[in-house]
């Protein structure tokens, strides 16, 4: 606790910082030699360390070990640290999350592909990689013994870290920038069996930190269960208190997160027109801790970040991103199934269908997540593709609106045993296309009888399949990018497929070029831009919705571009 400071020792503490308010300030950069000088650079946007000569007290010049800066847009913080043992002094502490450079193979340097580099990524290379720099304040009185000079040099080294914080957060909060503002704690819900049951100690040693750095507060939930966070998220009356939603796990968490958002909207007895503002007055966020990681992995992508690292070391660069993101629009999938005459409505923010062998290896891998996680997918793929078995086969009826034929106008009539579904929730999902923000659904107030569907413009197949997957976001997982070109809210679902009879050799191909998206270029796989589908199983298989398992049936949907909200990187 501080000492009580008469009217002479308040004074003096009082003058001290006002002589030391604009800067620059003198003192020591730990673990370099010689005298420093810290200096804020507004118009830099930067932290800057000049090295001053010890004999003339000049800035030197001319040598780039003289020189440190520090670009805001690397720091999550400054604040005071105590040193220890013998360093009895306090500290200075700039907390920076750079780059690690990522340095491309000799073939690469010399390959045609490398002077084409895509631009949205260019620059931005590696994984973030944490360090402290600690810069200790040259004493202002006497020697820093007495109880006056104590005081006055804490207060001093107060004062400029409020400074220096005060112009991070000045730049970062800009009346240009769009970024989110953290005055309301954020809820970080997560899985204790996702990621190998290290979703949680990941969160501690990691996430923890970097929250704590950015000043930015939390409350840690674990869910319980499955569908844990779906009824928590619907019922909590104080979920408004909170200015985001963090998902510590896989895509099956944000998938709950979602669908609670729009059951709580619905049960509050809202109309569907208003899901989009509420959806973003609470924006959702992902933090990667689980095996499959596809919205986590999109994002970075996006944002032109490093995914095959360690997960220490993408959970590091994903938080620090969240510290660092704003509200965007992205792109969902309302979801309808038929199966049994028991409809179900999901909305989907990932893959709005996956059915048959990629559905196989997602759902009957589970039992190798504790000791394999994300590797699970790889070791069931290798393993089925070694078995002496036929490779299954699904026949199936699929049907799709083209992208380029919705924007031409064409039309589709709803099957007729969806109108039966009663309920406030399902009413509300099934109207959501008159109330989205581009107006796309006013020309799709139907569904297809998919016998008839190609002469309402829409494409219709009926074979048999391997699988049949669609997607509306670039990444699956984090070496697995699936849908070359899609956006976050590019406003279409990505239809793929690939028919029975290709060889294990080009289906072996296909899966090790996922990594690279270059699976789109093999001859047998099959990808068409649309805004809405239907799917008739004909042969019961595995199927899924944003990686959870769901009833083989009869299953529609449609995009609903832009509806949700999720917090991106800038």
């Amino acid at each position: 606790h501080p000492k009580h400071l008469d009217d002479q020792s308040a004074a003096a503490v009082a003058d001290a910082v006002a002589a030391a308010a604009d800067g620059p300030w003198p003192g020591q950069l730990l673990g370099r030699a010689g005298l420093w000088q810290l200096e804020i650079r507004q118009s830099d946007s930067c932290f800057r360390f000049d090295r001053r000569s010890q004999t003339t007290g000049e800035l030197e010049s001319g040598s780039a070990s003289s020189a440190v800066v520090v670009r805001f847009s690397d720091v999550s913080g400054v604040d005071l640290m105590s040193g220890s043992g013998y360093r009895q002094h306090r500290y200075l502490c700039i907390c920076r999350y750079t780059r690690r450079k990522r340095f491309r193979s000799i073939s690469a340097v010399f390959s045609a592909k490398a002077s084409t580099e895509d631009s949205s990524t260019a620059g931005k290379v590696g994984s973030r990689r944490r360090s402290v720099l600690l810069f200790q304040l040259s004493r202002i009185v006497g020697d820093g013994h007495s109880a006056s000079s104590a005081e006055i040099n804490l207060a001093v080294l107060r004062s400029v870290q409020q400074t220096c914080q005060q112009a991070l957060r000045g730049s970062l909060c800009s009346p240009d920038s769009d970024l989110i503002n953290w005055s309301k704690p954020v809820l970080a819900l997560a899985n204790p069996v996702s990621g190998r049951g290290r979703a949680v100690p990941l969160f501690r040693s990691v996430t923890m930190t970097v929250l704590q750095e950015a000043d930015i507060a939390y409350r840690l939930v674990e869910t319980e269960y499955s569908g844990y966070a779906r009824s928590l998220i619907r019922e909590d009356p104080s979920l408004m208190a909170y200015g985001a939603i963090v998902a510590v796990g896989g895509d099956g968490l944000v998938h709950e997160m979602l669908n609670g958002l729009v059951d709580r909207f619905f049960d509050s007895g809202n109309d569907a027109g208003g899901l989009a503002d509420a959806l973003r007055r609470m924006p959702l966020a992902c933090l990667p801790a689980g095996s499959g990681n596809g919205l986590g992995a999109s994002l970075a992508f996006a944002n032109g970040d490093k995914l095959n690292s360690s997960s220490e070391n993408f959970l590091t660069t994903c938080t620090f991103n969240l510290t660092r993101s704003s509200p965007r629009p992205l792109d969902l999938a309302y979801v309808e199934l038929l199966s049994s005459g028991a409809n179900r409505q999901i909305v989907s923010f990932l893959s709005p269908i996956n059915y048959g062998f990629l559905a196989r290896i997602d759902f009957e891998s589970e039992r190798w997540r504790g000791c394999l996680g994300g590797a699970r997918f790889a070791a069931d793929f290798v393993s089925r593709l070694a078995s002496p078995r036929s490779l299954p086969s699904c026949r199936a009826r699929l049907a799709y609106l083209p992208a380029e034929a919705a924007a031409a106008g064409a039309e589709f009539c709803r099957n007729a045993s969806s109108a039966s579904t009663s309920g406030r929730r399902s009413s509300g999902l099934r109207s959501l296309c008159r109330y989205l923000p581009t107006g796309e659904g006013a020309d799709h107030n139907q569904w297809p009888e998919t016998a008839a569907a190609s002469a309402a413009g829409w494409v219709a197949l009926e074979t048999d399949f391997l699988f049949i997957m669609i997607a509306s976001q670039s990444h699956m997982a984090t070496d697995m990018y699936y849908a070359p070109g899609c956006n976050l809210n590019d406003g279409q679902l990505y239809v793929t497929w690939v028919e029975t009879g290709v060889s294990r050799t080009d289906l072996a191909r296909m899966f090790l070029n996922l990594e690279a998206g270059e699976h789109v270029k093999c001859d047998n796989f099959r990808l068409a831009t649309a805004v809405a589908f239907r799917l008739e199983p004909l042969t019961q298989d595995w199927m899924g919705v944003d990686g959870e398992p769901v009833d083989c049936g009869v299953v529609q949907g449609e995009i609903l571009p832009g509806l949700g909200c999720v917090l991106a990187p800038c």
